[in-house]
């Protein structure tokens, strides 16, 4: 996609995320995570160093189903992540900020995937020591390019810890029958969110909109 990307800068144009577009096209909470800046090259290169670096121990362990639902999921909440911490306009003279501001990147899910490694790591008893460190590193990345979407980041993060618990929760014969259901629900509360921030800023936009008028 991001080779794409260059020879069609359009695609980034369909697919990046914004809470306002969001609204109306939820596909983009999604979408947003198989693109990136076309100008920054670090930041692609850094995801896929982490994501290589972190799937080649966590996908055989969970297998690829898993991993790529905890991937998913994770670039989901990443994007719900970014949409929560947004600031809604209080009138149409301040339609501007993280509200209108398109977001791209895999951040979100690499993400989730730091926060399900540190914790399945805890529970086994290993050092997490070495993941601190990636995880520094990605999470400075925003100060050095004012572009990176921190809140994506920690999106992110909180979705991978919410599946890994229920992962780690629904182990064993007993169990293993709620453990696709209990990732529905991780899922269920993700989208909630979403559909509750925007219920609320509908509703305060539009009484905004009243007295500005």
């Amino acid at each position: 996609m991001f080779f794409l990307q260059q020879a069609d800068r359009s695609i980034i144009l369909l697919g990046q995320f914004s809470p306002l577009t969001g609204d109306e096209q939820p596909w983009r909470f999604l979408t947003s995570a198989f693109l990136h800046s076309p100008t920054m090259f670090a930041h692609i290169l850094f995801n896929m160093l982490c994501l290589w670096s972190i799937g080649q121990w966590l996908e055989p362990m969970l297998g690829w189903a898993r991993f790529l639902t905890l991937y998913l999921v994770s670039a989901l909440g990443g994007s719900v992540g970014y949409l929560l911490l947004a600031s809604p306009p209080q009138n149409w003279a301040e339609m501007g900020g993280a509200w209108v501001t398109p977001m791209v990147g895999a951040s979100g899910a690499v993400f989730g995937l730091f926060g399900a490694t540190m914790l399945f790591l805890r529970h086994s008893g290993s050092s997490v020591r070495g993941l601190w460190v990636l995880l520094a590193i990605n999470a400075a990345l925003p100060f050095i390019y004012r572009e990176i979407a921190w809140q994506a980041h920690l999106g992110g993060f909180v979705t991978g810890l919410a599946l890994a618990g229920v992962l780690l929760a629904t182990r064993g014969r007993q169990r293993a029958r709620l453990q696709w259901p209990a990732l529905a629900g991780v899922l269920l509360v993700v989208v909630a969110l979403a559909v509750v921030k925007y219920a609320i800023v509908d509703t305060s936009f539009a009484d905004a909109v009243i007295r500005f008028s």
